[in-house]
């Protein structure tokens, strides 16, 4: 019997809308959302990718992330 060796999970590409997205939502709090726009800036050639604003503010994405750190 042939052994598959685990496959380990793929590392988020943070150019990609929905790994930006996934990242951004587990934020647990401001320091860890801080530094998660610091990791999606710097895959991003220092800057936010084209689709943040519409993606992340203006769909309400930030603001509801923020919210859920109230809660604790």
């Amino acid at each position: 019997m042939i052994m598959k060796p685990e496959q380990e999970p793929s590392p988020q590409d943070l150019t990609r809308e929905e790994d930006v997205t996934s990242l951004m939502i587990s934020s647990k709090n401001e320091e860890e959302w801080n530094n998660n726009c610091d990791k999606i800036k710097a895959a991003n050639n220092k800057d936010y990718p084209k689709f943040w604003y519409e993606k992340i503010v203006l769909s309400g994405l930030a603001n509801k992330v923020q919210k859920s750190w109230e809660k604790k």
